[in-house]
């Protein structure tokens, strides 16, 4: 009357074995994604903070925030990680009380399971979300006038066109409604071109 008891203990024994195994393996995937889930988002957040500061109205910079994390998600989260096609991130971006931007960057992959199947898991959600703060910026530039930056063959026009090009490529890195830039020169004291504004 014993005979064959084995055999369902070792099939129950399998099916344990079986999901043990699913799991250890589907844990480790799953962690996996979920590190590079991470640093998408992250590096998203990171770039449309960056590139808030750059739009002439506030739906404007949300618009090129939005594009910027995007692109950023985009190339740090590959399709079909692990099986885990590429999600489309949700991204916001929103002013507070402080005029400070908060920007989210949020998304949900979800992965096929493998050895977890037996265990009737066939999907696995990994969520990550990333949020990046940026304040509002008092930055000074400081020119250096001397006349030992000026080569002694240049014309004397060369200096002024290159301090133009610079305090404008310096000043469009920032929010018009938001940072305060200004400018400082020297050359045998110092001057406030433009006080902080």
């Amino acid at each position: 009357r014993q005979r064959g008891q084995i055999l369902i203990l070792v099939g129950l024994s399998l099916i344990i074995m079986v999901g043990m195994t699913g799991l250890a393996l589907d844990s480790g995937r799953g962690y996996a994604v979920k590190a590079k889930l991470n640093a998408a988002v992250d590096a998203g957040s990171i770039a449309a903070a960056r590139a808030i500061a750059v739009g002439a109205s506030d739906s404007e910079r949300i618009s090129n925030a939005q594009a910027a994390a995007l692109r950023f998600f985009n190339l740090n989260y590959p399709d079909d990680y692990f099986g885990a096609p590429r999600p489309a991130p949700a991204i916001s971006a929103v002013r507070d009380s402080e005029r400070r931007w908060n920007v989210t960057v949020s998304a949900v992959a979800t992965m096929p399971t493998t050895f977890a199947r037996v265990l009737g898991q066939d999907l696995v959600d990994v969520s990550a979300s990333g949020t990046t703060v940026r304040r509002q910026l008092d930055v000074v530039m400081v020119l250096d006038t001397s006349g030992s930056l000026g080569p002694p063959t240049s014309p004397a026009t060369t200096f002024p066109r290159l301090k133009t090009a610079s305090i404008n490529g310096f000043v469009s890195k920032f929010s018009t409604d938001d940072d305060r830039v200004g400018l400082v020169s020297f050359s045998s004291g110092t001057v406030t071109d433009v006080p902080l504004r």
